[in-house]
């Protein structure tokens, strides 16, 4: 994977898709957002939020603690059940955690709507407004800014840039297999 620059920059909030909460315009692109689960299709598992799965990646090794928080009923309480166990955190976590962030957001993007509403955001930047935390998202500053790594919004972008090149790249061979199909080809 690329590497994410974790230094703390300026963001503008207007004109950009900034969000806060669920409920924000852009909310959807938070990880604690309900109505876009995933299956892994490394696991068949069902996951009602991106924050469950990407929580019970602490504990790869305690099967039952990772039930106990996709079984959570949203992405908050299973934030709040695995931070109960945070000291019991995988020792590599912080070694680990940006890829597993990046492999969440892939796995909310087999969500077909949320895939479709993170292509809405454009060219956008994507920023996670936050009061506390200047690394996953950023802070405001005043005048419309916000200061902060912002990895999540990165990570996001990122995911947005794959999925609008897969897209791309679908559109291009699907005139040549209705074609191919037409003639009796395929």
């Amino acid at each position: 994977m690329d590497e994410i620059n974790r230094d703390e920059r300026v963001w503008e909030d207007g004109g950009n898709a900034v969000f806060c909460r669920a409920a924000d315009p852009w909310g959807c692109y938070g990880n604690m957002a309900g109505g876009y689960g995933f299956t892994d299709p490394e696991t068949g598992l069902f996951w009602r939020s991106s924050e469950a799965w990407y929580q019970a990646q602490r504990f790869p090794t305690d099967a039952e603690l990772q039930e106990t928080i996709r079984d959570a009923a949203n992405g908050f309480l299973a934030k709040k059940v695995a931070h109960a166990r945070v000291s019991d955190s995988r020792s590599d976590w912080l070694n680990v955690n940006i890829a597993l962030m990046a492999r969440a957001i892939e796995l909310k993007c087999s969500n077909a709507r949320f895939a479709d509403e993170l292509l809405a955001s454009g060219d956008r930047a994507i920023v996670e407004l936050s009061s506390r935390d200047a690394f996953w998202g950023a802070k405001p500053i005043g005048s419309g800014r916000l200061k902060g790594a912002n990895v999540l919004g990165q990570l996001l972008m990122r995911q947005r840039d794959k999925l609008r090149a897969a897209r791309a790249a679908t559109a291009r061979t699907k005139p040549a297999g209705l074609a191919a199909a037409l003639m009796g080809g395929g």
